[in-house]
Order: C-alpha cells, then structure tokens, then sequence
C-alpha cells in the first residue's frame, strides 16, 4: 500500500507548537527571534545557540503551505521569520562564522548550515515579505566569504552543506565566486566519494549522516540539473537502500556515528529518476506513519529545530512514483562492504547486519514477527571503574568470513564516560573568551575536543574474539575475552554507543526487544586456572534466546 506524502506535513504540523515554544516571541526582548530557549529562557547558557536559528526555514514553509492550518498566511509568523532572521546576523561573529556550543567556536557546520536555511527562507519568500533584506544578504555575504577555500574534511555532510549554501547566496547576489566555490566543493566531495558509495564520517561510513549528505547533494542537483552530481546520488541511494531495515528502522550502532534516522527530502526529489529513492521514499513514509523510527515528534528539541523544515520540503516536492523494485531486505544474499567494514546476510526469516571495524557491533530484525537484536559489542566493568568493550571503532579488527559466519578478533578499547564539570566549563569558557578570540587558535581547540570526544583511539592490548553465525534455525553470537580477577560484571546483548554522536542515541519503539544480559562475573564460580571467558547466545528464527551462558576457560 502507498503512503500519502500527507505524512511529512502532518508530522511537523504536529510539532509545530513545540517549535514556537522555542522561540523567544517577546518584541521588546533583546533576544526577539532567538530559537534557543535554555538561552532566553532559562538563562541556562552565556550564548544563543545559532543553529536553532533553522527552524526559521520551517517557519517560512509551512506559512507558505496553502492548507487549512492556522499557521498559512499568518501575518504573526511572517513577523517572527523576520525576527529570526534578523537575529541571526546579531550573533554572527566578526569574521563571518557562527557558534553552537560555545563562543568564538567558528563552527563551520553552523555557519554553513544555518547560512543555507536562511538564504533558503529568503529565496522562499517574496522581497515585499522580507524587513532588512538588504542587512541579512550582507550577513550571507560575510558567511559565505567565511566558507569560500575552507574544506571540512573529516564530516563530509557539512561539506555538502556548505555547498548549496554558496549556491543560494550566490543565486541572491549573482557574484560568480560564490558559484565557483560551490562548484569546486562539489567536485572535491564527489572525487572523495567511496567507490561503494558513501562519504567519510569520522572513521566510516554511517547511515544518518549519509542520509544529510544525500539530502543537501539533491537540493544542490534540483537547482543546477549537475549530471555528473546525479551519478554520485544513484551510487549513495544504492548503498544506503541495504541499511532500511524490515521493521522500517534505518542504521544504527553499527555506523560509524550511531545514527539511526533518514532525512527524506533528498529521496524525494531523486525519487523522479532513481527508482530505488522512491522505495526508499515509501519506507520513510511508512516509519513515520507506524512511529517505528526517529523523527521530529520523538527527537529533543534541538534537533527539532535542525531537521523540521525537510519533511515540509519533502511533502512540497514529494511525488508518488509507481514502486517496482524491492528494497534489499526483501531478497536473499551475504554481502560484504569491503571500504566500510559492513557485513550483510539476509535470509527467510532474518535481516542481520555488522561491522567488523567497531568488533562485530551487530543489529538482526526478523522479518516474521519484526523483532530485533541489538549488540554493540562485549563490555566490561572492572573494579577500579574501568570499562572496556569490543565496540569502539578500529582498523586493527581482523576479519574472516566463512559463507554465513563472521569471524573478528581485536583489542579492546577503553569507553569513555565524559562529562563536563563546574571548573572544566569555566576553564573553557576563559580561554575562549580570552585567547580564543584568535580563529587559529579556536580551530586548534575545536581540533582537540574532535580528537578527546570523537576521535581517540582508546585501544588496550587486551584482546577479544567475536564469531557470528548465521544458521537455517537460529543465530549465534560467540565472545571471547580474556579472564582477570579485576573483572566485576561483564554485558553483552545491549545497545552502547561507544563514539559520540549528538545526533544518536534516541529511543525508539524496537530498543524494547533487546534486554541486555548482564554477569556478575565477581561472584561467579571459577577455579584459579581460568584463562578465558567465553559467552555464547543462540537466538531462534524468532528472535527469542534460547541459549545464554558464560563458561569460564581454563
């Protein structure tokens, strides 16, 4: 059965209120127009966070949405996109960049982003709609001088960001190098395009993200008709058409960033010439409509206020082309993704999926019954409050693989449990205030914190074995870790994101059919010979665990 696009629009128009909530409505406030509430309101940070400034787009879509709803033709939401707006240039740094988290960030995702929402909302809108037009093209102008040479190579989805940027505000100011620079991020993005089809996101290939790319890559092909843009789409559309799931989830632990969501305006606008987008279309419409997957109803605020305004454009440039291929899931096959260390077997009656490169992280959903497994990886608590696990991204994994069996040994690696204290924020906020008022040295900084939050490699030279099976009646997950007394519990069968992802780490429905398995392995028997821990799990065609045992190795 086909579902209407009707569900993007009333999936926004449901959250709606929560968005205005965010806004600061009051005209006589200093901050009229800021979308950032822990700012205006609760006093609870020193900066307006300027990516909340998006929503703004959402604002001018969904006033211009010609459809019984209170918000169209309002001229009380007219006034407060210009509230936005004009607020956005008034927290723009001096240099032309934004911040997000914290001042003289120089964030390069913020300032390319909120700069495409914002030329996006004026291109949208009719000048006679817009006040200061003129100050907020200056802002862009200032914003896209900021962009021009400056590569992000690391996260390309904000690469592509800053492309369609530079080309809308080229299309508003008609100057040349604006266009010449959003041609030649094009060119560096797709020339550093994986041959499976995927762009690097801090260590790998991951599904959310892919997702972002392949949503600001199409907006850039439906304004420049770029052939060349729409043979790079068809290969990110066919790689990603493997990680829709059968109980209409997307991605997962087994990303390289943990996301678990697809943002659909780019399928939508690729579905008229990529058939494999319209499927993809479909099964987007369809997480939405059975609430089965993350979107703007059952994310935090902040990225409410990111991600919003791409349903409404998916449902403005939605079109319901006739389905006729099957998504992968729905066909037999072991596929192996050799750059991204993605491992696939699909048969009757499951769809399982891992990654060898963060330690066999795997993810099985049965087809029957849509039940799912989710296993991130060994951990394991030591008594001097240690943790370790198999999950954390690495290129030293090896891996096997024997038909329908994966076999992955490696070293474990230290998770990390950061927070910010009093001093730490206080540290931070000084030296930004202070010597970060230097980009160079704000860059520096920003380089640091990647390496300390995203990036560290926390490898031990403990080592761990994982062997995954895939047989006609059931599955089987085998680890294989080395003993010592200092161990207090070990858990296995459990969703844990070992990379920080602000994006992750959302709940979502089918988080309730994995019950993580947890042994006290400090108060378990064992005899003074012990050497290894083995711990094996047997699932049914089901779903449900018909064995679970740890045994002690001497």
């Amino acid at each position: 059965m086909m579902i209407s696009e009707e569900v993007y629009y009333n999936e926004v128009l449901g959250v709606m209120p929560r968005i205005l909530n965010l806004l600061n409505r009051n005209a006589a406030s200093k901050s009229f127009g800021s979308f950032d509430r822990d700012y205006w309101n609760y006093k609870a940070f020193d900066i307006s966070c300027a990516r909340k400034q998006e929503a703004a787009l959402t604002l001018a879509l969904i006033y211009k949405i010609k459809k019984k709803n209170k918000y169209f033709n309002s001229k009380l939401i007219l006034k407060w996109i210009n509230a936005a707006l004009i607020y956005w240039t008034k927290i723009q740094n001096k240099n032309g960049s934004f911040d997000e988290v914290y001042p003289n960030e120089n964030a390069f995702n913020t300032t390319a982003f909120t700069s495409y929402t914002t030329s996006e909302t004026l291109l949208q809108l009719k000048d006679e709609e817009i006040q200061n037009k003129d100050l907020i093209i200056a802002s862009l102008k200032k914003a896209g001088d900021w962009l021009l040479n400056k590569e992000e190579g690391k996260v390309f989805n904000q690469e592509t960001g800053a492309a369609i940027a530079l080309y809308n505000i080229y299309l508003l100011t008609k100057e040349d190098k604006y266009r010449a620079d959003a041609e030649n991020k094009i060119r560096h993005i797709l020339k550093h395009q994986m041959s499976e089809g995927w762009f690097y996101e801090y260590g790998g290939a991951d599904i959310g993200y892919l997702s972002l790319s392949i949503d600001y890559l199409a907006k850039y092909y439906q304004k420049t008709n770029d052939k060349q843009l729409l043979a790079a789409l068809k290969e990110a559309v066919n790689f990603i058409s493997y990680f829709v799931h059968p109980d209409y989830t997307f991605g997962g632990e087994y990303g390289s960033r943990n996301t678990e969501y697809m943002i659909p305006h780019g399928f939508e606008i690729l579905s008229k010439e990529i058939h494999t987008a319209a499927e993809i279309c479909q099964a987007i419409r369809h997480a939405i409509s059975i609430r089965s997957t993350v979107a703007p109803s059952t994310i935090d605020d902040k990225y409410l206020l990111f991600n919003s305004y791409t349903y409404l454009q998916a449902y403005i440039d939605s079109s319901n082309n006739k389905v006729t291929e099957k998504l992968p899931y729905k066909q037999n096959f072991t596929k192996m993704f050799k750059e991204s260390c993605l491992w696939i077997n699909s048969n009757n009656y499951a769809y399982t999926l891992a990654n060898y490169k963060k330690g066999g992280a795997i993810k099985v959903i049965y087809k029957e019954n849509k039940n799912s497994i989710d296993d991130s990886g060994i951990v394991i608590k030591y008594k001097n409050n240690k943790i370790l696990t198999s999950g954390n991204l690495s290129n030293n994994n090896s891996v096997h693989v024997i038909r329908s069996k994966l076999q992955i040994k490696g070293y474990l690696g230290e998770l990390p449990d950061i927070s910010i204290s009093p001093l730490k924020f206080i540290l931070l906020r000084s030296f930004q205030i202070t010597f970060g008022r230097s980009e160079k040295i704000s860059l520096r900084l920003k380089n640091m914190l990647r390496k300390s939050l995203i990036m560290k490699n926390m490898q031990t030279s403990k080592e761990f074995a994982r062997d995954i099976e895939i047989q006609e009646d059931r599955i089987i997950v085998v680890d294989n870790v080395d003993y010592s007394k200092n161990i207090d519990f070990i858990i296995v069968s459990s969703k844990n994101s070992t990379i920080y992802g602000s994006s992750s780490r959302y709940f979502q429905e089918s988080d309730l059919c994995t019950l993580p398995i947890t042994y006290n392995v400090a108060k378990m028997k064992r005899t003074n010979k012990t050497k290894h821990i083995k711990i094996i799990r047997e699932y049914d065609t089901k779903g449900k665990i018909i064995r679970s045992e740890l045994i002690f190795v001497n």
